[in-house]
């Protein structure tokens, strides 16, 4: 929650920020709201039925009087929590009428807590009022003022609109308007696209929902059963509503409903509805002690599986949480849950605690009519994965907490509309019941201003002072400002948690993190504050946050010694400490010069090009890309057709025929350690739909297939793709495995001026920019930079084959500077 606040204030939206925080501290000394439009409106000045009011399972009273308009009698609370509305349709300069009618009413509720700014306020005036409402009781010199809650009771609208009032009014509270009907297919699906919509914009601006419930029918047929009183309350707590107005208290004239449909007709004797929800509302009490003090995580239902390009509005129990930050996605360990009998017609919402505890509440989303909860029970079987032996239940009917211990699955009878929460039983508290106790982290590796020495899997250590499992690392980049740049890496790690839960290990998955670069690590669920900072520097093998001869002198005197002992000096991270550990951290040390090598085959006799300068037969290295199971033969040299670069290029042959050949390009060592390698070439392919061609950098002696290949390739379709294999893979492309420019004007036929493909391969930062470039019509395509995750080793080979009768391909250069 703090990060959230953080971005939101970097976005310029502070009264954001600040009501999270007046939020919280608010909500910290109450339990969860559950209070009924208007509950002594039209009472007048009469004395509130307290015994009436208590039995009905509600906990605030809502003073509908409109506070700033009327000068009725505001009723007497009687102590008991209280909400006040404020006057809608009134302009700024009207505030002084607010502030005098706000004395009446504080003089009536000794325990007012909050107040709602207006109901279903659009014009700009009125928000405008609302705003200096707001302001004059958050600025206030009183901290019984300054403390109260304020709502914005709006209509659901669109998201668009609520963005207006949270930037006009600036509440701390969205309260919902939210009546639905479950009498169609239709109106229920809706109702959960609705929910759905309410989460996902709370979450977006970390500022917290109610709603308002439905106990209201304007006509007999329409007043809601028991299981549909259920269902409504039960699936917003399954979606993270932090509190419940019910619309609404009494019927009788002025209002939309008719007698019996509310809590209160003014006989003083119990309605119907009243009956039904009194011990709905005792349950929702019992469980939302808990709920209270969780965070939400998403709700997903049971009864539909997604397919292919489905434009799908609420979630489901298969879909991946990639949208959520991952310390707020789902652990797994609950498997699977099913209810044969009513069509898995189930929603679960999940929530974590404060030290990162999981909790779900599995909701039966059966109703009729005519029916109760308890008459469309059905079984309910939960399946778990098999590190889970005891699950704990927090009982609705009175609130104790009962541990369960499970062999894989555990199955129980849920009423239809009602929910059931439970928690994994860790050992750790139940929130809301005992106090939770965040982990503390006692230390780390490598530590402030330490550095990461390894080209791939390097590794962090966190150690804290108790069982710490849910903790987990958020790992962002920093620029040169120390502003977070770029997505959260942490899913590109391996997470390991020790025995005892007290320490975690995360883990690059090969070449993830940029050389050169400075991290942040926050740390979700634990007692830890202030951000860790580390910085990438390749081949600081002894930790001094600088490159010299003393880190080649540390590789060669651990060589052959147990890794886990001094996994620095693994410096390629294949968990061995040998003699090209050496060499790599010479090279660190001292960068290869600058080189820059250039084909154009001008200087060669036309045919054949194998054995032409540095170029050689497809198979003639330990480890080709390319081999004669595809590569019928080398390339020609021709003069042939216009001019590409210079008086001849290459040629293929036609298709099916594959010809190609490779070349040493860097006889050292090879590049890709550190720096940079620019590259490109000419191609002009022919018209006739079958022609084709492909450039790759290699390694040469790479015959384990781990040091990454860059592959270049102009299509037949009249596009151009770049890609990467052995070990390397693109992050961010057209596709999984490669980026592509749909048209890049290659396919020109003999006379055209060709198209220049160029690319730059950033070792140190893990990134591959290309462009296309049409030389006939000047069109240009990119320059577009992919990331990609491996790492490239020793590149010294250039390779290509090409394909069709007028392919052709010329000028090829590769160069380090």
């Amino acid at each position: 929650m703090r990060l959230l606040r953080a971005i939101l204030l970097l976005l310029g939206l502070a009264n954001v920020v600040w009501a999270g925080e007046r939020y919280d501290a608010w909500q910290s000394k109450r339990p969860f709201t559950q209070t009924a439009w208007q509950t002594h409106r039209y009472q007048g000045g009469e004395q509130v039925n307290l015994e009436y009011f208590h039995k009905s399972g509600l906990n605030t009273f809502f003073d509908g009087v409109r506070s700033g308009s009327e000068s009725s009698q505001h009723p007497d609370s009687r102590g008991l929590p209280t909400v006040l509305l404020a006057a809608s349709g009134l302009e700024p300069e009207d505030l002084p009428r607010f502030q005098s009618d706000f004395k009446k009413a504080r003089a009536a509720h000794e325990n007012l807590i909050g107040v709602i700014l207006g109901d279903e306020v659009r014009k700009k005036g009125p928000s405008l009022y609302m705003r200096a409402v707001r302001d004059w009781l958050a600025g206030h010199d009183d901290s019984t003022i300054s403390s109260l809650i304020t709502f914005s009771s709006v209509a659901s609208m669109s998201s668009e609109h609520w963005d207006y009032v949270l930037q006009t009014i600036g509440p701390d509270v969205m309260l919902f308007q939210h009546y639905p009907s479950f009498r169609s297919d239709q109106s229920r699906a809706g109702y959960y696209r609705r929910l759905e919509t309410f989460a996902s914009w709370s979450r977006k601006h970390g500022v917290p929902w109610w709603v308002y419930p439905r106990a209201y029918s304007s006509d007999r047929d329409g007043i809601f059963s028991e299981s549909e009183l259920r269902l409504q309350r039960f699936t917003s707590l399954a979606y993270g509503a932090r509190g419940f107005a019910d619309f609404l208290w009494a019927s009788g004239p002025g209002t939309p409903a008719v007698h019996g449909s509310t809590y209160w007709d003014g006989s003083f004797q119990p309605t119907t509805t009243y009956r039904q929800l009194a011990p709905i509302n005792r349950e929702i009490a019992h469980i939302t002690r808990t709920l209270i003090s969780l965070s939400p995580v998403g709700a997903f239902h049971l009864d539909r599986v997604p397919i292919a390009n489905d434009q799908q509005e609420v979630r489901y129990w298969m879909d991946r949480d990639g949208d959520l930050p991952n310390w707020q996605r789902r652990t797994g360990r609950l498997a699977n849950l099913t209810a044969a009998l009513n069509r898995n017609h189930l929603v679960v919402g999940f929530f974590r605690d404060d030290a990162g505890e999981e909790y779900f509440l599995v909701v039966n989303k059966e109703v009729a009519r005519d029916r109760t909860g308890d008459q469309l029970a059905t079984e309910v079987i939960l399946s778990f994965q098999p590190s889970v032996k005891a699950i704990q239940h927090l009982r609705r009917s009175d609130g104790v907490i009962e541990r369960i211990n499970v062999d894989r699955h555990y199955g129980f009878l849920l009423p239809g509309g009602t929910g059931e929460l439970f928690k994994f039983d860790t050992g750790g508290p139940f929130a809301g019941h005992q106090p939770v106790v965040k982990p503390k982290l006692t230390g780390w590796e490598p530590g402030e201003r330490g550095t990461l020495a390894r080209l791939s899997n390097n590794q962090f250590a966190f150690n804290f002072d108790r069982d710490a499992n849910a903790a987990v690392a958020e790992i962002r980049r920093l620029d040169e400002n120390g502003q977070i740049i770029g997505p959260d890496q942490a899913a590109k790690f391996q997470r390991t948690v020790s025995q005892d839960g007290r320490t975690i290990w995360y883990r690059e998955d090969g070449a993830v993190l940029s050389n050169k670069a400075t991290y942040q690590i926050v740390l979700h669920w634990v007692d830890h504050e202030r951000p860790l900072v580390v910085r990438t520097l390749r081949g600081d093998v002894d930790g001094d946050g600088a490159l010299s001869d003393a880190d080649v002198t540390t590789v060669k005197q651990k060589l052959d010694i147990d890794v886990k002992r001094t996994a620095r000096v693994d410096v390629d991270g294949n968990g061995r400490v040998e003699k090209y550990d050496v060499q790599l951290v010479e090279r660190l040390i001292r960068p290869i010069e600058k080189f820059r090598w250039v084909e154009s085959f001008d200087d060669y006799p036309l045919g054949p090009l194998t054995g032409r300068g540095p170029w050689q037969d497809i198979e003639s290295i330990p480890a080709p890309f390319f081999t004669k199971r595809t590569v019928t033969g080398p390339a020609l040299v021709s003069d042939a057709y216009d001019d590409l670069e210079g008086r001849q290029k290459l040629k293929a042959d036609v298709y099916p025929l594959y010809k190609g050949n490779l070349a040493f390009f860097h006889c050292g060592q090879g590049v890709g350690e550190g720096g940079i390698l620019r590259g490109g070439f000419l191609a002009r392919l022919g018209k006739s739909g079958v022609e084709r061609l492909t450039v790759c950098v290699t390694n040469s002696t790479d015959i384990d297939g781990a040091r990454g290949v860059l592959g270049c390739h102009v299509s037949e379709n009249g596009g151009a793709s770049i890609y990467t294999d052995r070990g390397v893979a693109l992050i961010g492309g057209t596709d999984t495995t490669s980026d592509e420019f749909k048209q890049v004007g290659a396919k020109q036929g003999t006379s055209g001026k060709g198209m220049a493909y160029e690319f730059v391969i950033d070792f140190d930062d893990a990134t591959i920019t290309w462009e296309c470039r049409d030389l006939l019509s000047g069109t240009t395509r990119g320059p577009r930079t992919v990331a990609y995750r491996g790492k490239f080793q020793g590149l010294d080979t250039v390779s290509f084959w090409i394909c069709g009768q007028h392919t052709q391909l010329d000028h090829i250069w590769l160069q380090n500077h």
